[in-house]
């Protein structure tokens, strides 16, 4: 039998704490933070980075337009217009706008008064014109000026 000293010398045994919850150990601040850049890279490259090209190649084509005659070029320099609007702005807000409504849309994302009071109105009066004698140089400066515009506002 043991020594009597010896069992009373022993004492409980004392159980670990359980690990808390919160505040999480440095490797999952790290790999919270490596989630979060790795998920704004992906954002950017599927969001925000195809935009980009898009208004790219809408700024090419609006210099390729002056290739074409006078009024092809305006038709295609609307339809260019038209593309950027519905890229940048609500398609509910864009789509529609006809005349005037639409005059007054592009002075206003465009921060200008040029296309209701300058070289802009060919949009507008050009389809239903017969004359042909309107600056297609200034409507294409004027137009490229609004599409560089809302590329700046939109990164």
């Amino acid at each position: 039998m043991p020594n009597q000293q010896t069992l009373e010398a022993l004492r409980d045994v004392v159980m670990p704490q359980a690990p808390q919850l919160w505040p999480p150990a440095i490797g999952w601040w790290l790999a919270a933070l490596a989630a979060a850049a790795v998920s704004g890279l992906i954002a950017w490259y599927v969001v925000i980075l195809p935009r980009r090209r898009q208004y790219k190649s809408i700024a090419d084509e609006v210099d390729a337009v002056l290739k074409l005659q006078p009024r092809a070029s305006v038709r295609a320099l609307s339809i260019l217009m038209r593309k950027v609007a519905i890229l940048k702005f609500p398609r509910s807000q864009t789509a529609g706008l006809t005349g005037e409504n639409w005059l007054e849309f592009l002075d206003r994302s465009g921060h200008t008064d040029q296309f209701t009071q300058g070289a802009g109105r060919v949009l507008a009066e050009a389809p239903y014109s017969l004359n042909s004698d309107f600056d297609i140089g200034a409507l294409h400066r004027l137009c490229r000026q609004w599409v560089l515009t809302v590329m700046k506002e939109s990164k």
